[in-house]
């Protein structure tokens, strides 16, 4: 007969394993294990990982040692854990089309892998519809993460054509943070979850067949955007949102889609579908091609307080019905970025404590726009760099005045200065202040003290307000010992526009073009400026020309002498008017 105490004993050792589950269990896999089952320690790891996978019950955790393991793994108990090595020691890839690398049936947390589908599949870790997983601290190429109803993906790495975030309709959650994405064929983030957290990420994108940098389709409950870097080069959004709530919040972002001092996406951040309020404050969008911010659907409201919004063809593009709110302004100003692919703002930086103050930088400054900004941004050093080299400089000649008309890209740093600009009439030489002519403050410079007896080369450079200085320009050779028609002397080849200056231009641009020796001469010319779509808005030049360098200067207007609005305008060439002999030249009129 059993005492008391005994049965006491059996309850309380009931009670604790109904309180206190069972402790789960590890095992492993390693080409250096001895593949005894249950592959309990690195001495008898498996030698297949599906074989430690099936190994465990749910809740167990699969190690997995350093090296290449050309498996598939299929993860088929509830809250799984499967744990590299290190995303530069353990690479599991596959190169099947169409079976991903690693399936989640359940639950699962992955982390520290190198997980590679070589035949590029847009899937190498999948989660079922009814499945969740969590990411951390892997890196993918040639596929990447369908999160199921539930995905968190934190400090993971993303490259290749197809690598990529995203998730499904339903009820559900996605959640990225810390990631990096290089990508050229799929949109890096593209969510239907009600609820996404997107923070903190570093997107670039280079390619066509891509919908946005970052895209939420769905967004019922709440999406929340902010910190995160957005570099796009080509005909895409640098983000799309879709809420159908009230709690869409897009802050301290940084939208880089200008290339080159030309457009490249259609919008920085668009906002779509009706009836729904949107937030965005302390971002900073560049290069819209229609606009930098904009929105599809009707009757919304978009509050855009304390952004910066520089090199749009237009600051916002709405329906009518819809209304943006900027009662606390937003500014229109060169980021001063410190550029070569990093976003850190210069000293001087008109971003610098320019955000919401409502919102306080790490270290309780007000907040600086764009990405290191906000409470979830960095504090670092502002360094105060000189001004960009000037850029495209080229020159015109005058015989008939005596001038020769330097001009360039100009300079858009708030602490800019000058240019000192430098001449002398051997090749290769070093600017210096025996041979400087000038320091003009604009882009333009009118150089009458020459003779038609000597060559001349030209080199520029700009100065800040600290008086740090750029580098040099490009050397600019100016031929004067011959002039178009005399023997030996190389006429133009093909009529063409060459360049205009400034562009981007606010009130007026020159455009200077060569007329061929084709035909007939002095040769019917014709310039003419047409919209984006194509339509003419302005003649400016019907009437022989002789061979050699031209210039007219468009004032931004149209035939009607009203003003044109702020976009991308198209300057075309024509001689006698054949098509063959024609040419255009993109024109970006900022108001």
């Amino acid at each position: 007969m059993r005492s008391l105490s005994s049965y006491w004993i059996s309850f309380i050792a009931i009670l604790a394993l109904a309180v206190f589950p069972a402790r789960a269990d590890y095992h492993y896999a390693s080409h250096e294990g001895s593949d005894e089952y249950p592959y309990t320690s690195w001495e008898t790891a498996a030698l297949v990982i599906q074989d430690a996978v099936d190994a465990a019950d749910g809740g167990d955790t699969i190690y997995v040692g350093a090296g290449d393991y050309h498996q598939r793994v299929i993860l088929n108990a509830d809250s799984l854990a499967l744990i590299g090595m290190g995303m530069d020691s353990t690479r599991i890839w596959y190169d099947v089309n169409y079976w991903e690398v690693i399936v989640v049936d359940s639950m699962a947390t992955i982390s520290d892998i190198f997980v590679e589908h070589t035949a590029d599949f847009i899937n190498a870790i999948y989660a079922g519809i009814f499945s969740s997983v969590v990411v951390e601290r892997c890196r993918f190429e040639g596929g990447g993460v369908f999160g199921g109803p539930k995905g968190t993906i934190r400090n993971c790495i993303f490259n290749g054509p197809h690598s990529w975030v995203g998730n499904g309709i339903g009820d559900n959650y996605l959640e990225v943070s810390n990631c990096r994405f290089n990508v050229t064929e799929h949109t890096p983030i593209s969510s239907r979850a009600d609820t996404n957290i997107i923070t903190n990420n570093i997107i670039r994108v280079d390619g066509t067949n891509i919908q946005a940098g970052i895209s939420l389709a769905v967004g019922q409950v709440y999406d929340y955007v902010a910190n995160n870097l957005v570099v796009i080069r080509g005909p895409v959004y640098g983000m799309e949102t879709a809420p159908q709530n009230e709690g869409l919040s897009i802050v301290n972002n940084t939208v880089d889609t200008l290339y080159r001092w030309q457009f490249e996406a259609w919008y920085g951040i668009l906002v779509s579908r009706d009836s729904v309020s949107a937030t965005l404050a302390n971002n900073t969008i560049t290069g819209g091609e229609i606009a930098g911010i904009g929105s599809y659907g009707i009757d919304k409201t978009i509050y855009a307080s304390y952004n910066n919004l520089w090199g749009n063809s237009q600051d916002f593009s709405v329906p009518p019905s819809s209304h943006v709110d900027t009662t606390f302004g937003i500014l229109r100003d060169y980021p001063m970025f410190v550029g070569n692919g990093d976003y850190h703002l210069q000293a001087f930086s008109p971003l610098i404590d320019a955000g919401d103050p409502d919102i306080l930088d790490v270290d309780g400054s007000p907040s600086d726009i764009g990405f290191y900004g906000g409470p979830a941004g960095e504090s670092y050093g502002y360094v105060d760099l000189p001004p960009g080299i000037p850029e495209d400089l080229s020159a015109e000649v005058d015989f008939d005045e005596g001038i020769i008309y330097l001009n360039w890209q100009f300079n858009h740093e708030a602490d800019f200065n000058r240019y000192p600009v430098y001449r002398d009439t051997v090749s290769g030489f070093e600017p210096s202040i025996f041979n400087i002519i000038a320091e003009p403050e604009s882009s333009y410079y009118a150089d009458a003290d020459w003779t038609p007896d000597h060559d001349y080369y030209y080199r520029i450079s700009s100065v800040d307000d600290q008086d740090n200085m750029s580098d040099y320009s490009e050397e600019l050779e100016v031929i004067l010992t011959s002039i178009w028609g005399e023997p030996g002397v190389e006429r133009p080849k093909i009529t063409a526009i060459t360049s205009s200056y400034p562009n981007p231009f606010n009130s007026q641009t020159t455009i200077v073009y060569h007329v061929a020796d084709i035909g007939p001469i002095p040769a019917q010319i014709n310039i003419d400026i047409y919209d984006i779509m194509g339509r003419k808005v302005r003649e400016l030049v019907d009437e022989r020309k002789e061979i050699g360098s031209h210039t007219i200067t468009w004032d931004g207007r149209n035939d009607a002498r009203s003003d044109c609005p702020s976009g991308v305008y198209f300057a075309r060439i024509s001689q006698w008017g054949e098509p063959r002999l024609s040419s255009k030249r993109k024109l970006v009129l900022l108001r």
